[in-house]
């Protein structure tokens, strides 16, 4: 059976797919 790990301590790492839908927020297209 494989072993998978669920405690990430309120936080999970980011999917590669949605950082890069985001960069161009996180970059220049911001409040």
């Amino acid at each position: 059976m494989r072993r998978i790990y669920l405690d990430y301590n309120a936080t999970t790492p980011l999917h590669p797919g949605v950082l890069e839908a985001m960069l161009p927020y996180y970059k220049s297209i911001f409040g």
